[in-house]
């Protein structure tokens, strides 16, 4: 095999045909690996062609990867033949990894000095951003905000509260403890009766159980 550069592109022989690289494509398929046209948008990567020629054609759901983690080096003693589950799982371990002795932030993308800025830049961003003016859904009173894309529709949280509980949105059924009545409570309380008599009658039965 023979390589090459050709204006933006490595290009590789491989039983007189070639394959291209291209180092700045943003697509890591095409910037990774040497890969060949085959029509209707369609490339064939180097290392597949090699490895059929040595070992024979893949099975359906499996991927070629490169033992060492370099897509280039394709020698066949360097591929292995990995379920395509495995091999998008051993190369997240890989991006992961590497990106951790970076000091790249795994979950942004980005490295922490980078996403430290953005924050302090979108803070202050926020602090300048001039407020509009909204009315309470609840009260009706005027009140102001900076949030353009999301505003808020109300004044406080007390308001806020006030709306939930209006719209019963947290209120569930439950069983008496006592009386086995069906009764109707807020599911954020921890109440075990229907009714303050029930409620007293529960606290006796407590207290008569210790007593035993």
């Amino acid at each position: 095999m023979h390589v090459y550069k050709e204006r933006a592109a490595e290009i590789i022989m491989y039983k007189e045909e070639e394959y291209r690289r291209y180092p700045d494509s943003k697509e890591a398929s095409t910037r990774n690996y040497y890969t060949k046209y085959v029509g209707r948008g369609r490339r064939i990567a180097l290392h597949v062609v090699i490895y059929k020629d040595n070992f024979g054609e893949i099975p359906e759901g499996y991927h070629v990867h490169h033992k060492d983690g370099n897509p280039l080096n394709n020698n066949p003693s360097n591929f292995e033949c990995l379920d395509g589950r495995e091999h998008s799982r051993r190369h997240s371990k890989e991006t992961y990894e590497s990106n951790k002795a970076k000091g790249i932030d795994n979950l942004c993308g980005g490295s922490l000095k980078f996403k430290d800025v953005s924050v302090n830049k979108g803070k202050e961003a926020f602090k300048r951003r001039e407020p509009i003016k909204c009315i309470c859904k609840i009260c009706g009173e005027e009140y102001s905000t900076k949030f353009y894309s999301k505003p808020s529709f109300f004044c406080s949280g007390i308001c806020k509260s006030k709306h939930r509980r209006d719209s019963k949105v947290d209120m569930e059924d439950r069983v008496c403890h006592i009386c086995g009545n069906v009764f109707n409570t807020n599911k954020y309380k921890k109440s075990k009766t229907c009714s303050n008599s029930c409620a007293n009658h529960l606290r006796w039965e407590k207290r008569r159980q210790v007593v035993i």
